[in-house]
């Protein structure tokens, strides 16, 4: 079950319902039971910095193809 969907916490709810779709899956797929909106939100920041890093290495990589010829 997807605990955050059926929360009573009207924050949780609320927070989470405003995340990205992606986000939001990342967050059901990692992570068991989050019971406060503090939790929620360390989640959340910590899935866009690894989204922000994988987007600059993805960024890096094509650089250097294009230096290379590739």
């Amino acid at each position: 079950m997807d605990y955050l969907q059926y929360s009573q916490d009207f924050q949780i709810n609320s927070y989470f319902n405003a995340l990205p779709p992606y986000v939001r899956q990342i967050i059901l797929d990692a992570y068991g039971e989050i019971s406060t909106l503090g939790e929620l939100k360390e989640c959340a920041d910590l899935v866009a910095f690894l989204d922000s890093k994988m987007l600059a290495i993805n960024e890096e990589v094509r650089s250097i193809r294009k230096e290379n010829g590739e």
